[in-house]
């Protein structure tokens, strides 16, 4: 009977512990999934904020008419294409960003998320 005893405290530890340990990986897992949606979330902000200052001088630059400044409309030019390069590797990285949380997101985050990254190529 003193065998049985032990061997159930054994095997209780031994379940305890595995459920610890597994309870632990899920956790670290879903905290993962947290902080990579943090990090599109400042991402997609900083595009955002980003892309502002590039809208208002197009608009700037479509409103002004052809008797203004030549040199006022050539550096607002000469900004909105010296950004364009770096306008398709932040675009590339945002999608990436978005799309690697699509597995672990429902289906509404996920069409969230699609509307974001579809609103930032379409400005």
């Amino acid at each position: 009977m003193h065998h049985n005893i032990v061997d159930d405290n054994v095997l209780w530890c031994f379940r305890y512990q595995l459920l610890y340990v597994l309870s632990k990986e899920v956790i670290n897992q879903w905290q993962g999934v947290v902080d990579d949606h943090r990090v599109y979330e400042d991402k997609f902000q900083e595009t955002i904020a980003w892309l502002e200052p590039l809208e208002e001088n197009l608009s700037a630059l479509r409103e002004e008419d052809s008797t203004n400044n030549m040199e006022v409309k050539s550096n607002r030019l000469q900004v909105l294409l010296s950004e364009r390069e770096q306008a398709t590797h932040k675009l590339t990285s945002l999608t990436a960003l978005g799309e690697r949380l699509f597995p672990d997101t429902a289906a509404q985050g996920r069409e969230k998320i699609r509307q974001e990254l579809r609103e930032v190529r379409d400005r």
